[in-house]
């Protein structure tokens, strides 16, 4: 897990809907983290709870320009949560092409 301050910890304890993790993503994008795979997948994971707009998510996965296992596993479980069935494969097979293969809990969700 990165550094961060103790402000950003209890700021993300303190996400319970699509407004404050729009806050806390202006916070992450202030402290110059919002690029970082924790808090991408962070970020993706709360998208998948509230049901985030799909273009929004899809925004915060493309913040990253290499994204690891855990940014795209989280970026998978949105889109069977959310609706994205036709694009599970294709971001599949793109982790497929950046040389990333499926971990444990990806599997394991599926």
């Amino acid at each position: 897990m990165p550094q961060f301050s103790s402000h950003l910890s209890s700021a993300v304890l303190g996400v319970s809907n699509i407004l404050h993790l729009q806050q806390f993503h202006a916070q992450l994008i202030q402290h110059a983290l919002h690029r970082h795979d924790y808090w991408v997948a962070r970020l993706i994971a709360f998208c998948t709870r509230f049901h985030a707009p799909s273009d929004y998510t899809c925004r915060i996965f493309d913040s990253t320009h290499q994204p690891g296992v855990m940014v795209f596993t989280n970026m998978l479980r949105y889109y069977s949560k959310c609706g994205g069935n036709s694009e599970i494969l294709t971001l599949f097979e793109e982790m497929q092409r950046c040389g990333l293969k499926p971990d444990c809990a990806l599997y394991q969700y599926y």
